[in-house]
């Protein structure tokens, strides 16, 4: 009897305890994670002439004063009708062919989407007689945007395959340009000159 007594009694102090229990603050406790950081990538690209001579500065120039370059670098010389015609690998291909080279220096992936150019000063009817080419690789062949110089200016060419890069990617973008044999004595003397932007996006969610 004595026993069983204690363990009754043992079982209703258990139940007593658990009802006055939920009139009690619960305990609690938190933790934190602190720092916690959210940076935006950028989207950013440096276009540079690459003709091998490791000098910045314009594609194209007349001499090598207005290229600002060392002498005996690659000034086209004045322009005669017929310049610039032929295969790449040519004289008559080569003497107009320039590389632009786009750099990602942001820190998205990114595509290179479309070319525009801006007339900086000179002749519009001069650069609406010059054709040009863009292609991604050396033979010329790869063309990814064409028409005339003009055809360039004020609007937007856009590439017919993207150019996909991720950061720190290079790519190389080969102008071929060409005076037509037909120009006739109404070109003379002009000169025009231009200025072309390259243009990126992300790639990220953007189809």
């Amino acid at each position: 009897m004595r026993r069983f007594w204690l363990l009754a009694t043992a079982a209703s102090l258990a139940v007593a305890v658990g009802v006055g229990g939920a009139t009690l603050a619960l305990f609690s406790a938190t933790s934190p994670n602190s720092n916690n950081q959210f940076t935006a990538g950028t989207v950013a690209i440096d276009a540079q002439r690459d003709m091998g001579d490791g000098i910045p500065g314009p594609m194209y120039y007349v001499t090598t004063g207005t290229g600002g370059t060392d002498p005996n670098q690659y000034p086209t010389g004045y322009l005669a009708p017929g310049d610039g015609i032929g295969a790449a690998h040519t004289p008559e291909g080569e003497r107009l062919h320039r590389i632009l080279q786009v750099e990602n220096v942001g820190t998205l992936d990114v595509k290179l989407t479309k070319l525009r150019a801006t007339l900086q000063s000179g002749s519009k009817y001069l650069a609406d007689k010059l054709n040009v080419k863009v292609t991604t690789d050396p033979d010329g062949l790869d063309v990814i945007a064409s028409g005339t110089v003009g055809s360039f200016i004020d609007a937007d060419q856009t590439f017919s395959t993207p150019i996909e890069q991720a950061p720190t990617d290079m790519a190389n973008l080969h102008f071929w340009v060409e005076f037509p044999l037909d120009a006739n004595n109404s070109y003379q003397g002009l000169t025009a000159v231009v200025s072309f932007t390259v243009y990126a996006e992300q790639l990220a969610h953007n189809p």
